[in-house]
């Protein structure tokens, strides 16, 4: 995980959390947020995860996941 501190927000904020998927390989997926108060960006993320099965080993996102997190494209 990588975080970017760009501002701060204050108690009462109305705060926007985008996420969205950049990469899906095998067992990895990488997603970018923004945490945004209004169009100023406070705080950019970048997390890196895996899906591990039962035995603890690295398996494949299911085919059905990847059509859910990817981002789909417009015609």
């Amino acid at each position: 995980m990588e975080i970017n501190f760009r501002g701060s927000a204050r108690m009462d904020d109305i705060l926007t959390i985008d996420t969205r998927t950049d990469e899906i390989s095998g067992a990895r997926i990488v997603m970018a947020q923004q945490l945004k108060r209004g169009s100023e960006v406070l705080v950019e993320v970048r997390v890196e995860a895996a899906i591990v099965g039962e035995n603890g080993r690295p398996r494949r996102f299911p085919k059905d996941w990847i059509a859910a997190f990817m981002p789909r494209t417009r015609k």
